[in-house]
């Protein structure tokens, strides 16, 4: 099941969370450590900001993937 996700999301002609926005996802990651109470709600607002630049197809798929993965 796993492999077919993967092999799905290979194929989309655009990657689900765009090329475009890489670098600010890196450098959100980089921003706030893991495990940091502090930084969570702040990483948290700031993921939710930047998935509102998705395009609304890609957001309503990842809306869904996540909600059929539970997470």
């Amino acid at each position: 099941c796993a492999s077919v996700l993967k092999g799905f999301l290979a194929e989309l002609p655009q990657p689900l969370l765009m090329d475009q926005y890489y670098q600010t996802y890196c450098t959100l990651a980089a921003q706030y450590p893991p495990h940091a109470e502090s930084s969570e709600t702040k990483l948290l607002t700031a993921l939710q900001l930047l998935l509102l630049l998705l395009a609304p197809s890609h957001r309503n798929f990842l809306d869904r993937l996540l909600g059929l993965l539970r997470l």
